[in-house]
């Protein structure tokens, strides 16, 4: 987030933006109506992003999800679908996430969900997760990790241990043809 000044030298008029270097996620929020300006120029003005609570950018082929960060008001993020898209997805800067949907995003490496409280579902499917970290995710109510409509093994989930120990509340575990699995702890 940077400061941009409008209304020509000393016009006194400051408002912040939110960068958006992925023109697919740009062209996505406009789409949407939530970038105000209508112009895919790398920015959005935080206050058009900051009360969003729903954000489904699916099937975008979104390559950066830079500016998450600055929605934090969200509650809901659907990314699925972005077949060959980003590689890193920190959500720690969305406090109030409640549910997240990052099926089919084959790239995906990393997520950072280390600040997300509250959140309650995660669905997921194939990816290229090595590790998983919930433990700060105690209202965890749906854990789906895996393929389970397409049948097959998927070779892109590749996590080797899953603790649960910090999930108490935890009502669905889906965990589909996850080969690498040798450590997964519920208690």
């Amino acid at each position: 987030m940077i400061l941009s000044s409008f209304g020509g030298v000393g016009g006194g008029l400051y408002s912040q933006i939110t960068l958006i270097p992925d023109p697919n996620f740009e062209q996505a929020l406009i789409d949407l109506g939530i970038d105000s300006d209508g112009i895919v120029n790398g920015q959005v003005l935080t206050a058009d992003i900051e009360g969003v609570e729903v954000l489904d950018v699916s099937n975008i082929g979104i390559q950066d999800m830079t500016g998450i960060e600055d929605f934090s008001s969200l509650r809901e993020l659907n990314v699925s679908e972005n077949y060959n898209g980003f590689y890193h997805l920190d959500l720690s800067g969305n406090p109030l996430l409640e549910k997240i949907d990052f099926r089919r995003n084959y790239n995906l490496m990393t997520i950072n969900l280390s600040n997300n409280p509250l959140l309650e579902y995660i669905i997921s499917d194939i990816s290229l997760l090595s590790e998983l970290d919930v433990s700060n995710n105690p209202l965890l109510k749906v854990l789906q990790i895996g393929t389970p409509d397409e049948g097959g093994v998927s070779e892109a989930n590749i996590i080797e241990s899953l603790d649960l120990s910090n999930n108490p509340l935890l009502l669905r575990l889906w965990l589909v043809d996850i080969i690498p699995l040798n450590y997964l702890n519920l208690k």
